[in-house]
């Protein structure tokens, strides 16, 4: 019983502002079409341990730019078409270790199961709902800035890679072969211990 009051004594929040890319990467044959999405939005993390614990982060984002390559060259494609809505989810679950490295700054890091989904719909009928949603393994690190005992400002940076995409539409070619992708942020914020 002491271990495990020791073990999940504390509690973390972030509250960050976050930027981020995530592409997916689709091949048929010779051609390989990369599309990539810029987004920006608010990311809460938190983290429940001591040294180690529990990690889970969830970010909501707004598209603002995508951009189509095919082999290599950019084919025009923009968001112009996608005005009804367009939003972004990203999220990563996993395991989480706490690190103090001076009085003042603490590394939080973690590594677990990420997801990223991106949707767009229009208000013109002739253009077809939008939606990706992968997962893959991602990681991410956390550097916290103690103000007080409580307060912090953090930054962090997240990587993922994103190979198994189960929802697609519209759907792609039977030629297709579905590649993954990668997403990366960067964020920063403030953070309580609760």
């Amino acid at each position: 019983m002491g271990a495990t009051a020791s073990v999940f004594a504390e509690r973390m929040v972030l509250i960050q502002g976050t930027y981020l890319q995530t592409n997916r990467i689709y091949k048929a044959g010779s051609i390989k079409r990369t599309t990539n999405f810029a987004e920006i939005g608010v990311n809460i993390t938190s983290f429940v341990g001591k040294n180690i614990g529990l990690y889970s982060s969830a970010t909501f984002l707004k598209p603002y730019k995508i951009t189509q390559k095919i082999n290599g060259t950019d084919n025009g494609t923009t968001m112009e078409d996608y005005d009804a809505l367009t939003m972004g989810i990203d999220a990563l679950l996993g395991i989480g270790f706490l690190a103090s490295v001076t009085p003042g700054l603490s590394i939080l890091a973690a590594g677990g199961v990420h997801f990223n989904g991106v949707a767009f719909t229009s208000s013109d009928y002739l253009v077809d709902p939008f939606l990706k949603y992968n997962l893959g393994p991602g990681v991410a690190v956390n550097g916290l800035f103690n103000i007080t005992k409580s307060l912090n400002i953090n930054i962090s940076a997240m990587g993922a890679w994103d190979f198994l995409e189960f929802l697609t539409m519209p759907e792609t070619e039977t030629t297709d072969t579905v590649s993954g992708g990668i997403t990366w942020a960067i964020s920063a914020g403030l953070g309580v211990k609760l």
